[in-house]
């Protein structure tokens, strides 16, 4: 107990002009890391807390709450040693018991994990998250104070980033078991990440200042971050002009040209490793009997219409789940290469063949979360299925809060917008699969038995080849709808120093500092 007997350490002076103001989009759903699924939270967690494995400013991994770790010949077992010397945010000492407390605690089913595939690879974890286990199965153990063993149910290339991820960040026991879920609320929550939560205003703002505690304070040269919700991206756009935001979360498609014109200094596009979807609710009907019929909607998509005419950012036409050339995934389906004309005849074709027609229009309901792009994506796709195949759109704008509560519950009626990033290619094909982490209840044994035959790969080479097989066999019943692959588009004041476009759009402000005004 001797981490309570460590004095905390006084709060620095708080400057002013060293306080990042970022726009960080929608209003976070949780900011417990283990429940966490939305990118707005995840912007803020992983300044609130680091996981074994951090990153870089480019977004590559680097020793973070562990110094270095070892992997065994069959790739099967991981032996982490932890950081001397390593606290908690107010004060108390680390050890490797806090992280088996804390990932026996993601995978108990209560929980339901945001992002299940993280610990999925971690012996009997799968098992636990399903209920078939107990917490206490999983294969993690502390043999030491400092050493942390993890145990693999099968060699996973992957595991390394996942290390890095909100499911597999500490969460603090001596607090949790005292405040329960209030355990995240200011004043409260304990992490051990650059910086430690001060004050949220729900739809406002969440306020974070440095944590003396953190292994690298010395090098983390803001003072405090404030991460603004700003659902609307045109009134974004206004506080950024006005200099109350240093960074914007994205920049409005119909503002795309005026800011390359007035602020092209401050304008930042990039690619992004994320995809935009539809999902269909494969627990009801048509969708769960009628492949034919999610075939046919994604084909009636001209996605060269939707990248040039609504986005405008270089975004790429999606008819992949994973974005082109993340981890060497090559391949897609035939009809990519068919011109926008056969494609069309052959939607026809298939809805006739489901059942729709003139006399049987096709209704259904599309729900999305709105903002000034996604309003105007999905009203060009239902006109696109109007005039090509008399479908009949009615709209369901929601918040991002509601709809990650409706996409972990299966909860919508016909098909959900979601947008989807992640750092390596199985996170795309890990939703298809059965389990914690399934989305909409698509389930094909050939599509497992591909994803098994990838996870028993022994070199990248193969696993990549293998992991486009399974995505081929997936792509076949066409389980999600892809529209387009993303950019990221962010407006930067030149006030801000150290920021580096990457492919997974994470600019973590212990990276960052702002130049004098």
């Amino acid at each position: 107990m001797a981490g309570l007997l460590v004095p905390l350490l006084a709060a620095a002076p708080v400057r002013a002009d060293q306080v990042l103001q970022v726009g960080n989009g929608d209003e976070p759903g949780t900011l417990d890391p283990q429940k966490s699924l939305d990118v707005p939270g995840g912007r803020i967690l992983f300044s609130l807390c680091e996981g074994l494995v951090g990153m870089d400013a480019a977004g590559r991994p680097i020793p973070g709450a562990a110094e270095h770790w070892h992997i065994s010949a069959d790739g099967r077992t991981w032996v982490f040693t932890l950081r001397a010397g390593a606290r908690w945010s107010d004060g108390r000492a680390m050890s490797a018991e806090d992280w088996v407390w804390s990932w026996r605690r993601a995978v108990t089913p209560a929980i339901r994990v945001g992002l299940p595939e993280v610990l999925a690879p971690i012996r009997h974890a799968e098992a636990i998250m399903a209920g078939r286990l107990p917490p206490d199965m999983l294969g993690v153990r502390a043999l030491d104070a400092r050493t942390l063993e993890v145990e693999l149910e099968r060699n996973s290339p992957e595991f390394l980033y996942n290390m890095s991820e909100r499911a597999a960040m500490p969460v603090p026991r001596h607090v949790i078991e005292v405040k329960g879920d209030a355990w995240t609320r200011p004043g409260t929550m304990v992490c051990n990440g650059p910086f430690t939560l001060t004050e949220q205003v729900p739809h406002a703002y969440v306020r974070a200042v440095r944590n003396p505690y953190f292994h690298d304070a010395a090098s983390v040269a803001l003072d405090a971050v404030v991460w603004h919700a700003s659902e609307d991206n045109q009134t974004e756009l206004k506080r950024f002009r006005t200099g109350e935001l240093h960074v914007t979360d994205t920049v409005p498609s119909a503002q795309l040209d005026w800011t390359r014109d007035h602020l092209a200094q401050a304008l930042r596009v990039a690619p992004y490793a994320a995809t935009v979807f539809l999902v269909p609710n494969l627990t009801r009907e048509p969708w769960a009997s009628s492949p034919g019929l999610r075939r046919a909607l994604a084909l009636a998509i001209d996605r060269d219409m939707l990248v040039s005419r609504i986005t405008r950012a270089g975004e790429r036409p999606a008819y992949t789940l994973v974005p082109p050339g993340l981890g060497g995934i090559a391949g897609g389906p035939d009809w990519a290469a068919w011109p926008q004309e056969r494609r069309d005849a052959e939607a026809r074709r298939l809805m006739r063949d489901a059942g729709y027609g003139p006399e049987r229009p096709l209704s259904l309901e599309l729900t999305y979360n709105g903002n000034d792009t996604n309003d105007r994506i999905v009203v060009a796709v239902a006109a696109m299925w109007q005039a090509k195949l008399g479908v009949q759109t009615v709209f369901r704008a929601e918040d991002l809060k509601q709809q990650v509560a409706r996409m972990r519950s299966r909860n919508w009626t016909d098909l959900i917008r979601i947008s989807w990033a992640w750092n390596r290619a199985r996170g795309y094909l890990a939703p298809m699969l059965p389990g914690a982490s399934n989305w909409n209840g698509y389930d094909s044994p050939a599509f497992r038995t591909a994803m098994l035959q990838a996870d028993m790969a022994r070199d990248e080479k193969a696993y990549a080849a293998l992991l486009g097989t399974a995505q081929l066999t997936a792509l076949a019943d066409m389980p999600v709808i892809p529209l387009y692959h993303q950019t990221s588009r962010h407006l930067v004041s030149p006030r801000v120093r150290g920021w580096t476009d990457n492919v997974i759009d994470l600019h973590l402000p212990r990276w960052l500092s702002l130049a004098d005004q």
